[in-house]
């Protein structure tokens, strides 16, 4: 799992570097010195959760995100130029925008299946291409564009309070959808520093990137999501992670395991209460999720009590028990 964590850590630091040799070249033919001050972000997986009356049911991977909150400098500009200074501002904005689709892009792409990264810049120029208006939005022109623009709610309430505070804002006209994400991409500037926030639907400062099967692969592999849609093979991967940590000593491990095979019960409990309603014998559905249940529950308690043997055969015995209860159930109403 610690691969994976130094995957995504790398995934930032690139970003930081990146930057730093172009922002050296651009300082070169820009007449500018500047210095790095501290900065920061994050990239971080994403996650979309599915609910059922409001429970939630199921999480999965939704992608990778690249948010840096906070990149500043100390910049001079060598001629004392304020309008110099403003541009080059400008100027590495949009290229550090940028790079929040590029690097991701270019850290989980295959030949086989090349990652598609989305960012504030990136989602401007697919709008453009489609022949969408892009606006750039000051007070003078504040109320004539926003009755033209149809984004989501939140950004638009965003960009207007953006303006009216002083900033300029440009962005397209309407949403689009590259890849599956649907969303906008809207840049906040403030002309007189030339400093600025570049944002996509959502509120990120950042880039977002959308899964494919080799995202979710390094995610399987670090161990984050199980690889299997099966309820019933989840319960028994949660179970050996559960046995795993009571014989390595780790309470926290075992108590992980149990809650994933909780979980996955819960899962199967409602598919099979979906799929048995009008079997006679679904009265055994019940009784399936209940042993189950008690059976990691008081495993569980042997556990706490230092009796790693017992709690083992307590579970294994669950699992023998509720599996035959589950067999009798599938034979009975199918």
């Amino acid at each position: 799992m610690m691969w994976w964590v130094d995957l995504i850590y790398g995934a930032l630091f690139s970003h930081f570097a990146l930057n730093n040799v172009q922002d050296e070249i651009a300082q070169q033919s820009s007449n500018i010195v500047s210095y790095r001050a501290p900065s920061y972000g994050l990239f971080a997986t994403s996650l979309n959760t599915q609910y059922w009356f409001g429970v939630p049911r199921n999480v999965q991977f939704g992608g990778l995100s690249m948010d840096v909150d906070y990149a500043s400098h100390q910049t001079v500009d060598k001629q004392n130029s304020q309008q110099g200074w403003i541009n080059y501002n400008r100027a590495i904005g949009s290229r550090y925008s940028a790079m929040e689709h590029l690097v991701p892009e270019q850290m989980f792409s295959t030949d086989e299946a090349p990652a598609q990264g989305i960012s504030a810049v990136k989602a401007i120029a697919l709008a453009s291409a489609e022949g969408q208006r892009i606006y750039t939005i000051t007070s003078d022109n504040l109320y004539t564009a926003m009755a033209q623009l149809q984004l989501s709610a939140d950004t638009e309430q965003e960009i207007q309070n953006a303006v009216e505070a002083g900033f300029e804002v440009t962005t397209h006209q309407y949403q689009i959808n590259f890849n599956g994400w649907v969303g906008e991409g809207y840049i906040i500037i403030d002309p007189n520093t030339g400093a600025g926030a570049y944002k996509i639907a959502g509120g990120g400062n950042g880039g977002y990137v959308e899964p494919d099967d080799s995202f979710r692969n390094q995610i399987l592999l670090a161990g984050l999501i199980p690889d299997s849609d099966d309820n019933v093979v989840n319960i028994f991967l949660g179970l050996l992670l559960a046995i795993g940590g009571a014989l390595a000593e780790s309470v926290l491990i075992a108590v992980a395991g149990l809650m994933f095979s909780l979980y996955s019960l819960w899962k199967d409990y409602v598919e099979l209460q979906t799929a048995y309603a009008t079997c006679s014998a679904n009265f055994l559905i019940d009784l399936y999720v209940i042993l189950g249940a008690a059976f990691a529950v008081l495993g569980l308690i042997f556990l706490g009590a230092g009796a790693v043997p017992a709690a083992i055969a307590i579970w294994a015995s669950g699992v023998i028990l509720a599996g035959a209860i589950r067999a009798v159930l599938l034979a009975q109403c199918t």
